[in-house]
């Protein structure tokens, strides 16, 4: 993986600082709930800004203001501005949305082949109210780490595999990737319809239960989770979320970001190893186009 120069890395926090301002606009006009997730909290907490190496910024909303989010940002978003959608953008196969600054280019190492164009990005991830019982949680989020494969298996027959596949059986696994790409377009599947059945999955039960208890799914991994207990936030934990110094601005942060990131990391505030610290270097990079 490549290395930014100090001044196109700092360069690039800025547009992605423009991003996340956009974002928190039309989140603000509408009182939607959000907050920084991930890697951005971790920046805030231990930096107080970006994390030194880091490229992007992720955000968090409940599912209910996430999908009000969507409705709403097409109509809003200013006109540099594009957002990323399974049911709205062709060849995007996530089950998260990113918002994206649309007079750049930012096409990463691991994702030459895709279909759309995005610039520069924040990801934008849907937290979902899930049971008590860690096994119900389980089901749930299998179902959706399955329909999150046959998504990118609908666009794309030959996705990256784990490095831990090779030789013989990766070759089986990207004849079978071809096979259920074969599969889903006979049966009429598309990213679009999937993403529908993702959402509906994820919400299902919080639409039907009263809890405090949420999730996020795209933290969940199955091959390296199977078995171990999943990860959740209580409400109290989240929200309201409070404001965090970011850089030379503020930011939206969980209400209790040190417990955010326990939980989700274990101890955060250490630096880790030089070989562990990724990004998203790109393989293509554009500005003001």
């Amino acid at each position: 993986m490549g290395e930014y120069s100090e001044d196109i890395l700092h360069k690039l926090w800025d547009y992605e600082l423009s991003i996340y301002n956009e974002f928190a606009r039309v989140c603000d006009k509408y009182g939607f709930r959000y907050f920084a997730s991930y890697g951005t909290v971790i920046g805030a907490m231990r930096h107080r800004g970006f994390i030194p190496w880091d490229d992007d910024m992720d955000v968090g909303m409940p599912r209910e203001d996430y999908e009000k989010f969507l409705e709403v940002a097409p109509k809003e978003l200013g006109s540099t501005f594009a957002l990323l959608e399974a049911r709205k953008t062709r060849g995007y196969v996530l089950p998260f949305a990113k918002l994206t600054r649309s007079d750049t280019t930012f096409i990463e190492a691991t994702d030459t082949d895709r279909k759309y164009h995005s610039g520069i990005f924040i990801d934008i991830f849907p937290f979902d109210k899930v049971p008590e019982d860690a096994i119900q949680r389980q089901k749930i989020q299998q179902k959706c780490w399955i329909i999150a494969r046959l998504m990118v298996l609908c666009d794309y027959p030959k996705p990256k595999l784990p490095s831990s596949v090779k030789g013989f059986k990766k070759q089986v696994a990207y004849f079978g990737c071809y096979i259920v790409h074969g599969l889903l377009l006979l049966l009429g599947q598309n990213a679009k319809k999937l993403q529908s059945r993702y959402s509906a999955v994820a919400s299902k039960y919080g639409k039907e239960h009263d809890t405090n208890r949420y999730a996020e799914f795209m933290l969940y991994k199955y091959e390296d989770n199977y078995g171990k207990e999943d990860v959740t936030y209580l409400e109290e934990e989240l929200l309201p979320a409070v404001d965090m110094k970011y850089e030379s601005q503020n930011i939206k942060v969980p209400q209790n970001s040190d417990l955010y990131l326990r939980k989700t990391y274990g101890e955060y505030m250490t630096l880790p190893p030089v070989e562990k610290r990724h990004c998203h270097f790109p393989a293509v990079l554009k500005f003001d186009e």
